[in-house]
């Protein structure tokens, strides 16, 4: 079955999708007594707009829902320009 992500993403917000996909790994977590693993990726915002407190404020957005599921491992993917990796440190 193909999944087409832009018109999931028109039917649902994005923080809906993300506490579905927790739902979904804790589910698992707990039925084959394993952790669960989230992860956040560099948004577009910055490349747009050269704005660091812009940036920094999505990239909240999507840590706040796996840390509200307490979600064990977080993955946090990012692009290999300089001037990116400093927004998260």
């Amino acid at each position: 079955m193909a999944f087409d992500v832009a018109y999931v993403s028109l039917l649902f917000q994005c923080n809906e999708i993300n506490q579905a996909a927790c739902d979904i790994a804790n589910a698992v977590a707990e039925e084959r007594h394993t952790i669960t693993a989230g992860g956040i990726a560099m948004t577009d915002v910055y490349q747009e707009t050269r704005n660091k407190e812009k940036t920094v404020a999505e990239l909240r957005k999507g840590l706040q829902i796996l840390l509200e599921n307490d979600i064990d491992l977080i993955i946090c993917e990012v692009r290999p320009f300089y001037t990116t990796r400093r927004l998260l440190v």
